[in-house]
């Protein structure tokens, strides 16, 4: 009989492992042990070893198994994953954060299982705090005092407190006296894909839930019933000029803006228009603002487009969304002046200069699909930079950006080539995602000399090969954490798994 491969004992140790021949597995693993001809064999060997132990709650035995992997190799996590999982399972979690602590001081943190002894160190905490804390589940509003059910009340969102109201009268006595009951309507919640309609009921109940006039009102997802009944009780609303916060997912009549604009309480404001106009008037007449986005209809921006240039100087202005939907024209914008403004969006905007560099509070930039035929200059503060589709003319941009964590170009924004950013030093850059042909193999010398960089994107790129990732990964020695390549024609299928095996802490798509 011809005796017996290393291979094959394992397989036929982990065929009666999966049958709970557990007597059987063991002998194959001993066996295999013992034939083992290199290190990493014989760690594997014991590794599977461990399973079958801990199915017959041998646990001591177990134990010195995982304390032999360990001095196997001292740089391995596996022993040290495999001994605090036994002593979890002797509910000793102080002397499996120690294994785990041992495996985090002398693992790699490249190591593509350093995150698993991460989370094992996690799990000893939890597991010896419910071990020493007995839990007692309580109704917090029948036994705890007032202030710390109101505590509980602020991690609650709108929509949990309003399934909350059935739980029992004592719960819906002290959730309808709660402000976020009375005087909020939030409609915004729902998972994304699973937001259900906010029919004319559920709109009344709500109101009627509140003691005065909203100073919170966001609603969004309403049925026609329902809006048709909002519409007719907004301009009321805006009288009494108590919402602070505002936000509606349906176009906002021009009536009702119209008086929205008398509004000096407003400090948030998210809406949709047919009025071209709409963005001059609400940056002109409410200067409590601090955040805007403003959505305009094809219908909008045509009857706005004989606006030469719209100066925005609002004080308080810290955030700013303003996004065209007409396919076919630009709203014109001048200057930004907003002393105060940390992010701006813009969507089918047309400008001959724009000039932010003395914005010196602003954080994030996004241009998505606009036609800017003049300077961009940024300011050295800006952390977020997005360049999206290719309607750019772009003569110059400021490239002088030391403070940028991430940067996001796509579809080559014409004029001005992207690994041109890349020129002076930018020592927080993190993300760089990138939908150009403008980036080529050697590109990635000049993405690897960027320290902090931990995640590039390139997509519908023709140019590049498995040499930009070679290259890249080569060259930061593991410093990537994740690249990620769409539509590149030219990498080859194997170029993630090459990745995979020679870096371990890298993830390739």
């Amino acid at each position: 009989m011809p005796k017996e491969t290393f291979e094959t004992l394992l397989a036929t140790g982990s065929k009666a492992y999966t049958t709970n021949n557990h007597a059987v597995a063991i002998k194959a693993f001993q066996e295999a042990f013992q034939i083992a001809q290199t290190p990493k064999r014989r760690m594997q060997a014991l590794d599977m070893h461990i399973a079958p132990m801990t199915k017959l709650k041998d646990l001591d035995r177990a134990m010195t198994i995982a304390k032999d992997m360990i001095r196997l190799n001292r740089t391995s996590p596996q022993g040290y994953l495999r001994a605090g999982q036994i002593d979890r399972l002797r509910k000793q979690p102080e002397a499996a954060a120690k294994w785990y602590r041992q495996g985090l001081k002398h693992v790699s943190s490249h190591d593509s299982e350093y995150r698993q002894l991460e989370a094992g160190l996690t799990k000893s905490n939890d597991l010896e705090i419910s071990l020493r804390v007995r839990s007692c589940p309580r109704d917090p509003f029948t036994t705890f005092p007032v202030e710390v059910a109101e505590i509980i009340l602020q991690y609650l969102t709108y929509r949990d407190m309003s399934g909350a109201l059935r739980v029992s009268k004592g719960w819906n006595n002290f959730l309808c006296k709660s402000k976020l009951m009375t005087t909020t309507l939030d409609f915004s919640g729902g998972e994304q894909g699973r937001r259900t309609e906010v029919t004319l009921v559920a709109l009344k109940a709500a109101l009627r839930r509140l003691t005065q006039y909203p100073k919170i009102a966001r609603m969004n997802h309403l049925s026609i019933t329902a809006t048709a009944d909002l519409n007719n009780r907004l301009p009321h609303w805006f009288r009494r000029d108590t919402l602070e916060t505002f936000t509606l997912d349906s176009t906002i009549p021009d009536s009702t803006l119209s008086i929205l604009l008398t509004s000096t309480a407003l400090q948030e404001l998210k809406i949709l228009s047919d009025n071209g106009l709409a963005l001059g008037l609400v940056l002109t007449h409410c200067r409590a603002l601090k955040r805007l986005t403003l959505i305009t209809s094809p219908k909008a921006a045509r009857n706005a487009s004989w606006i030469n240039g719209l100066y925005i100087d609002h004080p308080e202005l810290q955030s700013l969304h303003y996004h065209n939907r007409d396919p076919e024209t630009f709203f014109s914008i001048g200057r930004i002046t907003s002393p105060n403004l940390k992010h701006l969006s813009l969507r089918r905007v047309g400008s001959s200069d724009l000039k932010l560099d003395q914005l010196l509070n602003l954080r994030s930039v996004a241009f998505d699909d606009c036609a800017i035929s003049g300077h961009i200059t940024l300011p050295v503060s800006l952390q977020h930079l997005l360049f999206g589709a290719a309607k750019y003319i772009i003569r110059t941009l400021t490239t002088k950006l030391p403070n940028l964590v991430s940067l996001a170009m796509y579809d080559n924004a014409r004029g001005h080539a992207p690994t041109e950013m890349f020129l002076d030093p930018k020592p927080f850059l993190e993300s760089v995602d990138i939908s150009s042909d403008l980036v080529n193999d050697h590109s990635a010398i000049r993405l690897a000399a960027l320290p902090r960089l931990r995640k590039v994107a390139i997509s519908d790129n023709s140019k590049i090969t498995g040499v930009f990732v070679k290259t890249l990964l080569e060259q930061t020695q593991g410093q990537i954490e994740r690249i990620e390549l769409q539509r590149c024609t030219n990498v080859g299928t194997d170029t993630a798994e090459w990745a995979r095996q020679m870096h371990k802490g890298t993830v390739v798509n």
